[in-house]
């Protein structure tokens, strides 16, 4: 079945010997000197406490990280290079240190500071217990008493008996959390204690469930498409190992709604590694090639392989998850290829769009999405240098990004941060109550922004799109019951060049009939620490009135 590979020798013979691999060997070896070659890292209390002093992650989690990739590259050596034993007691040494650790639960999530709470069971806990259970059955006889003992205590302790004794929040919360947690905890009950897993299994199932419950029937991951891979990609995870340790009988990936979710990435990528970045997702993503391939032998040829687009194996959280699928599942005579010139998500309300010269991208939905910005209407152009007129995505994770008094102080979370109208100085805002219905029309698509903002002096506010071969026309329809003043917003990470009123960002030349463009910039915090980067807003102010068009072509040259 899916998972004999791990402790099939001849397998990992041929991940050492044939050329099919040689790329994955190269990898690995990268990886290893990147991330393997320095001490452990040390996670200190000074660190910790960080988080609850000024809201900053980054301290504490650079070497916690750190630890997990090392992990997981050393483990996958071990089994390519069994006769290594520089590898195979850094591995011990590493896996000794993840032991130590005070929580697996990062400081981010813990219920309580100030109490001591080593078995909390967050999305890094649910993980390590996945990773290190595995891990443990992967080197089986390998492994010295004391660490096998050691490793099965700690098993115990944080994951085994902590969700034994009680529900966590997670289990009926409609988003990534549901099926991380539930499907790490769910591998670790099969590996570690399988007479117990059927006692668990009912929870395990209605977390499952519940996750699913996050994606409408059109399979659009609300959360980003980061978020795509990272909770759907542990929804695979887990029933990979149901159906594995239940020789078949138990397959949630037979269910009706998993295909269509898994065609989802297929849409997102617009122009090669060019990505859509609505909610918490990245304008520029690669696809993870063990979860890839695992789906692509699963459900053939509606499962698309991104074309002329990079792959990774580990990300920078080290995701034993991702990792291991990427050598287990690795399948060379698998072919990518193109996805369909458009798709709309009706549920949703998302839409792409790609030609031969660029893609585009646009929303509606509500302002009440798991990872909500506030972006009803928001838009993406791009071509194969990236996206021109951008939506900025996922910025740093701080603790004032998840706290509702400050997140939409946030640029990224704001709609002044988006390609959406400012209305009489007023920005979007969060609730329910704020949506926004996306449809087809004859030669493009309508966005009725009506109900988009809190304001008593909109009678209607619709934005339509049109394409062509090499432009996109945008025609934004206002009525007010007084005069209000709008202005024109659009947002991108190149520097634009005005002449009059037109603006150029790469080969993108904004064409308005009215309004004269102006350029105002900001700082934007990059996810995952990556600094900060300088964001241009470029706006069209225009005069308060009762009715009226605002009509602007994007037109790409080259």
């Amino acid at each position: 079945m899916e998972f004999s590979n791990l402790n099939n020798n001849e397998f990992w013979k041929k991940v050492r010997e044939c050329d099919d691999y040689q790329f994955l060997r190269e990898e690995l070896t990268a990886l290893y000197k990147k991330n393997c070659t320095g001490e452990l890292s040390l996670l200190t209390y000074s660190d910790y406490c960080i988080f609850f002093e000024t809201g900053s992650r980054k301290e504490y989690e650079e070497g916690y990280f750190l630890r997990r990739r090392r992990l997981d590259i050393l483990a996958v050596l071990c089994k390519i290079y069994p006769d290594n034993e520089p590898y195979f007691k850094q591995l011990e040494n590493t896996i000794w240190a993840v032991l130590d650790e005070y929580s697996w639960a990062l400081p981010a999530h813990v219920p309580d500071r100030n109490s001591y709470v080593p078995e909390f069971i967050d999305l890094f806990a649910a993980e390590t217990g996945y990773c290190l259970s595995e891990m443990k059955s992967m080197f089986s006889g390998r492994l010295s008493p004391l660490m096998v003992s050691r490793i099965t205590f700690e098993l115990d302790r944080r994951i085994i008996k902590s969700f034994y004794a009680g529900r966590y929040w997670w289990e009926s919360f409609p988003n990534n959390w549901a099926a991380v947690c539930a499907g790490s905890v769910g591998i670790t009950f099969l590996y570690e204690r399988p007479e117990l897993f059927y006692a668990v299994k009912p929870r395990i199932d209605g977390a499952m469930k519940t996750f699913l419950s996050s994606y409408k029937s059109d399979g659009v991951c609300r959360e980003g498409l980061g978020y795509w891979n990272y909770g759907f990609g542990y929804f695979c995870y887990y029933a990979a190992h149901l159906r594995t340790f239940s020789d078949g009988t138990d397959n949630l990936l037979a269910l009706p709604q998993v295909k269509t979710i898994a065609k989802f990435q297929q849409q997102m990528f617009l122009k090669g590694s060019v990505t859509v970045s609505f909610a918490d997702g990245s304008d520029n993503s690669s696809y993870i090639l063990g979860l890839t391939h695992f789906l692509k032998a699963e459900f053939g040829d509606d499962f698309i392989i991104p074309k002329k687009v990079n792959h990774s194996i580990l990300d920078t959280c080290g995701r034993w998850g991702a990792f291991s699928f990427s050598f287990l599942f690795y399948n060379k005579k698998l072919i990518s290829g193109e996805s369909a010139g458009s798709c709309l998500f009706a549920d949703s309300a998302w839409f792409t769009m790609r030609n031969k010269t660029y893609a585009f991208a646009a929303k509606g939905g509500t302002n009440d999405e798991p990872h909500n910005h506030n972006d009803l209407g928001s838009f993406i152009l791009a071509d194969e240098s990236g996206q021109l007129v951008c939506d900025l995505g996922c910025g740093e994770y701080t603790r004032q990004y998840f706290e509702p008094d400050t997140r939409y102080s946030i640029l990224c979370n704001s709609s002044l941060g988006h390609g959406v109208p400012i209305i009489g100085g007023e920005a979007q805002r969060e609730g329910a109550e704020f949506f926004a219905a996306l449809c087809k029309t004859e030669n493009g698509i309508c966005i009725d922004l009506t109900h988009a903002y809190q304001t008593d002096a909109i009678k209607h506010i619709k934005r339509r799109f049109g394409f062509s071969e090499n432009a996109v026309t945008l025609n934004d329809e206002f009525s007010f019951y007084r005069p209000v003043p709008v202005t024109e917003r659009f947002v991108s990470r190149i520097k634009p060049e005005i002449t009059e009123n037109t603006v150029q960002i790469g080969n993108l030349r904004i064409t308005a009939e009215t309004g004269t463009p102006t350029v105002t910039t900001q700082r934007h915090l990059e996810h995952g620490g990556g600094g900060s980067a300088t964001v241009y807003l470029i706006d069209f102010v225009l005069p308060p009135q009762t009715g009226f068009m605002f009509q602007a072509e994007f037109a790409f040259s080259y």
